[in-house]
């Protein structure tokens, strides 16, 4: 008899939790989690952070979305990864620190153009997926840190692969080549949003 509880409480342990915004924001930047990497080179910071698919949902379906926005939504974001790329020199965004106009034009054109020449995604089972699409936030200076979002094709990957690794190699930060370790147990751990539906 007592089987069956065991593996109903199993069950529930595993779903997914809901959270609000703000704290599924806070989960995203517990280290703990395991959903977001820094490397520090000298004075520039490189965050790598996971990007649930709700977040996109949230953004794009507004404030008051119904159930079959939000079923819909997921359904068109499902199948990817998604993260965030950060550079940061004493908190300000590193494209705007290069003190070099010539040099800040040849980060931008990488930036905004050709970053799937430095930065793709591989397994332990010997995937190897390319960035299939990335855009940069373009905040003119007034942010903490330069940050692109990437998007990966999750189909791409074994489904056994016990962690993705994120290679992005030097392109003009002077930090060197970065490799990032996520855990795919803990991207599928992340916890759903709770949305306000109409």
């Amino acid at each position: 008899m007592r089987w069956p509880g065991l593996i109903l409480l199993f069950l529930v342990s595993c779903a997914p939790r809901e959270l609000s915004h703000d704290e599924l924001l806070a989960y995203l930047a517990d280290p703990a989690h395991g959903l977001v990497k820094e490397e520090v080179t000298g004075d520039l910071k490189v965050t790598l952070r996971y990007r649930p698919t709700d977040l996109l949902v949230e953004q794009e379906a507004g404030e008051r979305p119904t159930r079959q926005m939000v079923d819909s939504l997921r359904k068109k974001y499902s199948g990817k990864y998604y993260f965030t790329l950060g550079f940061s020199v004493n908190d300000r965004e590193a494209l705007h620190t290069t003190g070099d106009y010539g040099r800040y034009s040849e980060l931008l054109q990488t930036l905004s153009f050709r970053l799937g020449e430095y930065v793709w995604l591989t397994s332990p089972a010997g995937d190897t997926t390319e960035l299939l699409d990335y855009m940069m936030d373009r905040t003119f200076g007034f942010a903490s840190s330069t940050n692109l979002l990437m998007v990966f094709d999750a189909a791409e990957v074994s489904p056994e692969a016990d962690f993705i690794q994120i290679h992005i190699n030097e392109f003009g930060f002077h930090s060197g080549n970065h490799i990032f370790r996520f855990d795919t147990d803990d991207l599928m751990k992340c916890p759903q949003l709770t949305f306000d539906l109409m």
